[in-house]
């Protein structure tokens, strides 16, 4: 999508007229932007996350049978080996286009073959780094925004924490009827990420006493409310395939009392 050069000067509006200046755009153009479900629907679709685990996960399936290999944030840039000929395969990254990821280049994209960008937008403000990233992003690549009332929606359900970007993305694909939907390398932040995906963590306690303290998630309602999407969309006729450690984190966390989650 060409940015119209009128747009293109509001988004880079001086600060204190930046509110209406983002209001004002993305209501223009949202209708533009808006991810389309049908992009996943009647497909073979493979979430790989970022946990340890998900070498293990994907060991027991073959990747090259999916249509669509989903990421998010940091696995851009993270081989996985057992995704075989390309470690870095991608054809939709979800992304939060912040600074604490790395920044997304043109030549990780063409190496992972990224097909589509997909901007989680926590919050209308958040629509002027969509505009800037488009500025910059090889226009063979289609950019889209998860609208913003989604990300509400999920973070009312979650207590008024915030989503993480892998449950938004999954609740996108798993609303949108694919033929089959494998989710991979989760583990609601029981354990380390993998290796080169963010080294801030050296062992699977530093990561649950990060996401402890910071308290800007909760791994425990996350892990109940993606396995409650998992359920609805299985009654519909969906395929849905979760890794061993994805079930078995699950399954921890369902243990655990909800105050301590």
């Amino acid at each position: 999508m060409n940015i119209h050069p009128i747009h293109r000067f509001l988004a880079r509006a001086p600060k204190p007229l930046r509110p209406p200046a983002c209001r004002f755009l993305y209501g223009r153009l949202l209708p533009r932007l808006a991810l389309d479900p049908g992009l996943f629907t009647g497909r073979r679709v493979l979430i790989v996350g970022p946990a340890r685990t998900v070498e293990d996960d994907l060991s027991a399936l073959d990747p090259d049978r999916f249509d669509l290999v989903v990421r998010m944030n940091n696995g851009l840039d993270t081989p996985v080996r057992a995704m075989g000929a390309n470690p870095y395969r991608c054809e939709v990254l979800f992304h939060s286009l912040t600074a604490d990821a790395r920044p997304v280049t043109d030549d990780n994209l063409r190496r992972a073959g990224v097909k589509t960008v997909v901007h989680r937008t926590p919050k209308r403000g958040a629509f002027l780094r969509t505009l800037a990233f488009r500025d910059r992003l090889d226009p063979a690549i289609d950019l889209r925004i998860v609208p913003v009332d989604r990300y509400h929606a999920l973070s009312q359900q979650l207590g008024g924490h915030s989503p993480t970007t892998g449950l938004v993305c999954a609740s996108v694909i798993l609303e949108a009827k694919p033929q089959a939907l494998a989710i991979c390398g989760f583990t609601f932040f029981s354990t380390r990420y993998i290796d080169r995906y963010d080294d801030a963590d050296r062992s699977d306690a530093d990561t649950v006493r990060r996401i402890r303290d910071t308290g800007h998630h909760d791994p425990g309602q996350e892990a109940q409310l993606l396995m409650a999407m998992v359920d609805r969309a299985r009654a519909r006729g969906v395929e849905v395939i979760l890794g061993a450690g994805v079930q078995q984190a699950a399954a921890a966390m369902a243990d655990q009392p909800q105050a301590g989650s």
